[in-house]
């Protein structure tokens, strides 16, 4: 009896259409003209995409698992995901590679290594450096490849770091990045700016219609090319944390001077201008270096592109063969476009060679993307929130209401303007977006933005960023504005690398912002020169109410003659706290630039605190009086307010100093003497876990163990 009931039962389903699960099958050999089998796959995946949507309108809840078979896919035009295509909780939409085998999407050229050749015509040949004939090689890129970009563009400190343009085309050779040509060399000293003749137009404050270039002296002696269009320079024209690109209007050999096309957002200053306290502390890395010249292809790993001959130029760092694999990047829209999508998974995809997004999300929730790879990109990896300008968008005021995102197991290498950007959750009534980046390795993430592209750029309420390794940038690791955010067991290393007046976590200038942690994370190499004012940790513009607890630091800061930057930096803000933390081998621990009552009341009356605390959110609303009881008495400034930051429970070993400025020290041990009294399992060897210790017990009963060995990346 019970056999004819589940028969029927099964029946009855199939006659209403109910279906348990769909598999549509992508191979790179397949046919869109097919059905999606496994025997007969099709070969897009934007096909796919269709199929898709074409099942949801006749099965809204069945699953629907999109399997990608082994092979590279070429992509000319975004796959658009949007709300027809959710899934739900217990039968999420799946796209993902079949079964671990490699599958990746690519937005670029691909040029054949035989066609490359010698220059042997005269005028080209006479272009090419004494130290580089014979060794640069030269292939005119195929007619049928189209367009490759609209050419080079300014962008630096003052272009909107959020929003997304899609990068110049690059060059990568076997999964390696290759630079410009230029002058001097990477790793040469750069070319030291002399007298300013005309600063050129001053835009920090507001907009300027028309605005014009400078004019310098330059020092010594400068080359000359017979290329004398479309050369730039890049470099940082006033302040340690303001880079740019700027294209050269002319250089006159005779009268010593350099006319430059755009403006920089300061002016430009003499690298030997050291007037006012940010000058003084970056005018070591003032100055730049020019690019986009062919003459200077003259060391492996250069090259350069004559966009209107179609001709490419390049000096491999080794010998081509047919197993070299020669990339110009060319696509500049996201491979995946997502917005309004909801229980969503992509999983083991790999997006490369492009010169926009991996990924852009608007409007989602409960989507996951794990363990893809993203390299080669002229954009981030991946964008979440209102950061690409779409004319196809549907959700214009919703782009920032991202919910249970998760970002995780992701390797993330050779990124033109940043690793990930995630927003989510309402500033105004603080409720959680709960999205996260989780065990995602990030490096080389600034190879076209140099600056404020960090390896994570964290935005919203209630969002996490745990697990992961973020290294080798010449800027910020990490970015954040918001909320009730966490970051923990993070490693990161080698980073503001080329950078004044900057840190590895880098927050500031909104007194609303509160509630945010930063704990069980490691630091090591946040430090380049005497010169440069680097840090670990940066709370900077009067940043109020946030937790650095239980890291270690092992290398870091400069607190240059002020004697203010240390492995942590506080500019002018205070209630911060700063306990449990080890730091080894630092000039100094803490640092600290507090502010004057009359610089706290003329920054809180000023138009950008009064928008960013009553309209942006009001933190006199009962969501914000909840959460941060005190903060609304900020902006009552008839009030002195008592203005400390705290630091208890710390270590401190082989440093310089502790602290300067306004803290509140207690229950601190400050081992300066020697390398004898270390208190490690091993110093040497960078293991920081510390041995058992009867002073430390003594001195500070209260300290919690770090758990050192958990921080960084999850072990398999």
């Amino acid at each position: 009896m019970l056999k004819e009931i589940s028969i029927s039962f099964i029946l009855i389903l199939s006659l209403m259409g109910v279906r348990a699960q769909t598999h549509i099958f992508v191979a790179s050999d397949g046919n869109d003209q097919q059905a999606g089998t496994m025997e007969r796959p099709l070969r897009s995946l934007h096909a796919a995409v269709e199929k898709l949507k074409s099942i949801k309108k006749t099965h809204a809840n069945e699953q629907v698992i999109i399997s990608l078979r082994g092979g590279e896919y070429a992509i000319d035009q975004s796959i658009r995901l949007d709300q027809s295509l959710s899934g739900t909780a217990n039968k999420p939409t799946i796209i993902a590679a079949y079964a671990q085998e490699k599958v990746t999407l690519t937005g670029g050229v691909k040029i054949d290594p035989s066609h490359l050749a010698d220059v042997k015509e005269a005028k080209w040949r006479s272009r090419i450096h004494p130290a580089a004939k014979g060794k640069v090689k030269t292939v005119r890129l195929e007619d049928g490849q189209g367009k490759l970009d609209e050419g080079l563009f300014p962008h630096g400190f003052g272009y909107d770091p959020h929003s997304i343009i899609p990068a110049s085309s690059m060059l990568f050779i076997d999964n390696q990045a290759y630079e410009l040509g230029r002058w001097p060399n990477a790793g040469e000293p750069i070319l030291k700016i002399g007298d300013i003749l005309d600063p050129g137009t001053i835009s920090r404050v507001e907009k300027v219609p028309n605005p014009k270039g400078a004019k310098f002296k330059y020092l010594n002696t400068f080359k000359k090319w017979n290329q004398t269009d479309d050369l730039w320079i890049y470099g940082y024209f006033a302040y340690g944390y303001a880079d740019d690109n700027i294209k050269l209007e002319k250089i006159d050999h005779q009268a010593k001077t350099i006319q430059t096309h755009h403006h920089h957002i300061y002016g430009f200053h003499s690298s030997a201008d050291t007037s006012n306290w940010g000058l003084k502390h970056s005018h070591k890395i003032r100055g730049f270096y020019v690019y986009n010249v062919l003459e200077e292809v003259d060391q492996p790993g250069e090259y350069f592109y004559d966009r209107q001959e179609n001709r490419l130029f390049v000096y491999p760092t080794a010998d081509l063969n047919s197993d070299s694999d020669i990339r110009m990047t060319k696509f500049g829209d996201p491979f995946i476009f997502m917005e309004g999508v909801q229980h969503l998974q992509l999983e083991n995809i790999g997006f490369t060679y492009s010169r926009g997004l991996g990924i852009y999300m608007g409007y989602v929730s409960h989507i996951r993307v794990k363990g893809c790879r993203f390299e080669n990109l002229g954009g981030r990896a991946i964008s979440m929130g209102d950061t690409y300008a779409d004319a196809g968008k549907k959700e214009l005021a919703n782009q920032n209401e991202n919910n249970f995102v998760s970002i995780e197991n992701c390797y993330i290498n050779n990124m033109g303007s940043g690793g990930i950007y995630m927003n989510g959750g309402n500033n105004k009534t603080l409720t959680p977006g709960n999205n996260q980046v989780l065990n995602c390795e990030i490096s080389n993430f600034n190879l076209f933005n140099k600056t404020y592209a960090p390896g994570v750029h964290v935005t919203g309420v209630g969002q996490s960023v745990r697990h992961c390794y973020i290294h080798n940038a010449p800027h910020m690791g990490i970015y954040f504005q918001g909320n009730n955010l966490l970051f923990e067991y993070n490693k990161i290393a080698n980073v503001c690398q080329n950078a004044s007046d900057m840190g590895a976590i880098y927050t500031g200038r909104n007194q609303a912002e509160q509630g945010n942690t930063i704990r069980y994370n490691y630091f090591e190499n946040i430090y380049k020169d005497e010169d440069n004012r680097v840090c670990a940790v940066y709370l900077d513009d009067g940043t109020v109410g946030h937790q650095v607890y239980g890291n270690i630091f092992y290398r870091c800061g400069n607190p240059t003659d002020k004697g203010s930057f240390g492995a942590v930096h506080v500019n002018g803000g205070y209630n911060n706290y700063f306990s449990n933390n080890i730091f080894v081998n630092c000039k100094q621990a803490l640092g600290n630039s507090p502010w004057t009552e009359e610089k706290w009341n003329t920054d809180l009356m000023g138009a950008d605190l009064q928008h960013k605390l009553k309209t942006r959110v009001d933190i006199t609303s009962n969501a914000y009086q909840d959460a941060y009881p005190d903060l609304h008495e900020i902006l009552d400034t008839s009030r002195t307010m008592m203005r400390y930051n705290y630091s208890d429970n710390n270590i401190a070993f082989l440093c310089q100093n502790f602290a300067s400025g306004n803290y509140v020290n207690s229950n601190m041990i400050f081992l300066k003497d020697s390398e004898k009294s270390d208190p490690f399992i091993s110093y040497k060897d960078k293991n920081f876990n510390l041995k058992d210790s009867i002073r430390i017990q003594e001195v500070l009963p209260k300290f919690k163990t770090i758990p050192f060995d958990r921080i960084g990346l999850l072990k398999p």
